[in-house]
């Protein structure tokens, strides 16, 4: 760091350091590769009332930010290249052309983490990677990123005329499971198709879910109720929680499409991704509920709170008004 200037001291002339505010401007002479500083102040003994000991000294750790938008460049790039699992890799559960969370500490996607929500692209654990990468467009848009992000709309999240319920994250009636990650018999036997397509996709997990399995399993397992959930309880869609992130989704790219010249979402013209904002939206009350009873619809259980990501909620309320689509 520069050395040191003060600009003015607000209480006037030197007084006790109990009433004086020194205020100095920092001017780094260059970023260090962690962008971590650490700047020791030493304090004059004039400046201090009488104390024993030592002259009064601290350290201030710092870390020196890039510009925000260079931050938000750096998120979608990062999503892009490292989180997103590229459509058409080995995955027996579908997960391909998805955004995933990070492992810094190990460098690799978080897709095999035994809470199976958390690489089963639901909860906030699990969606947050592709409502990041969906935000960032609104702000900062990339042609690229947004491909991908149709792509994963595409192929993964929405089943719409789709046969095979399982494939995907929402069905075609609005539904969003809980995981799109799960385990079952089948799986559970390393011999199988099934068993050998886990072992190779996801050995960690398997490793796990083998220890915890009990044949036949609907629901429970030996490990703990966040573990290797069976396939019956990962579509489950009682939670009105995973509704608002698969909303900004939609919402993002109609933004993307609707107002960015030239469009940047071009795979679907932006009504169409307004029309499944609201639709997702309107999901909630009819199939939020409660975890316990598994009673859904007309704001029961889970519906019935704010949600994480709600206010995505009164953006997509806005652009119907504004388009004239709603009252």
């Amino acid at each position: 760091v520069a050395p040191l200037q003060p600009a003015h001291t607000d209480a006037g002339p030197l007084v006790a350091a109990s009433e004086a505010v020194l205020r100095y401007s920092l001017v780094p002479r260059s970023s260090p590769e962690d962008r971590r500083v650490r700047l020791s102040v030493a304090f004059p003994a004039e400046l201090l009332p009488p104390r024993r000991g030592s002259p009064l000294a601290m350290s201030i750790h710092l870390h020196v930010a890039p510009p925000a938008s260079e931050l938000v460049g750096a998120l979608g790039e990062h999503g892009a290249a490292k989180g997103y699992l590229p459509l058409g890799t080995p995955d027996p559960w579908h997960r391909d052309g998805a955004f995933f969370g990070w492992d810094a500490r190990r460098g690799e996607r978080v897709s095999e983490e035994r809470r199976v929500y958390m690489s089963g692209l639901s909860d906030e654990a699990g969606a947050a990677a592709g409502v990041a990468m969906a935000v960032k467009q609104v702000g900062r848009g990339d042609a690229a990123q947004v491909a991908l992000l149709e792509e994963y709309v595409a192929a993964t999240l929405y089943q719409e005329a789709q046969p095979n319920r399982t494939h995907f994250l929402q069905a075609a009636d609005d539904q969003i499971r809980l995981s799109q990650l799960w385990w079952d018999d089948d799986f559970n036997d390393p011999k199988s198709a099934k068993g050998r397509a886990a072992t190779a996709a996801a050995p960690g997990l398997s490793r796990v879910c083998r220890g915890c399995w009990q044949p036949g399993a609907t629901k429970q397992t030996r490990c703990s109720w966040m573990d290797c959930w069976s396939e019956d309880h990962s579509l489950e869609s009682w939670r009105a929680y995973n509704y608002p992130h698969v909303t900004t989704v939609y919402w993002s790219l109609y933004r993307s499409a609707r107002y960015a010249s030239p469009p940047l979402a071009r795979r679907r013209p932006w009504q169409w991704y307004l029309r499944r904002a609201h639709a997702t939206a309107l999901a909630v009350w009819r199939w939020g509920g409660d975890p316990w009873t598994k009673k859904q619809g007309n704001g029961v259980g889970t519906a019935q709170w704010g949600l994480m990501v709600g206010s995505v909620f009164e953006l997509v309320l806005s652009d119907l008004r504004r388009e004239g689509w709603a009252g």
